[in-house]
């Protein structure tokens, strides 16, 4: 995915898919950078809000969790959905 990402950098798949690997391997800064793209690209999907949304929850940045709840309330993103 780090290779379609310099082939394909505006693919919504590319930046979520690599985002899920980055948060499965530990890597919740570089999942953090690939969901806030993917979120650019794909406002409405719920992906992204929800990685970022657990991220923030486990290293404490609360504030942080709820303006990413916010922003997904504001773009009509139900984050309740399986």
């Amino acid at each position: 995915y780090e290779r379609a990402r310099t082939i394909a950098p505006d693919r919504f798949a590319v930046r979520n898919n690599l985002g899920i690997l980055y948060f499965n391997a530990g890597n919740l800064e570089a999942s953090v950078r690939e969901m806030e793209e993917a979120q650019r690209l794909e406002p409405r999907a719920a992906s992204p809000y929800l990685y970022v949304i657990k991220i923030m929850n486990a290293v404490g940045k609360t504030g942080e969790r709820e303006a990413w709840e916010e922003r997904a309330r504001q773009a009509g993103v139900d984050l309740t959905a399986p």
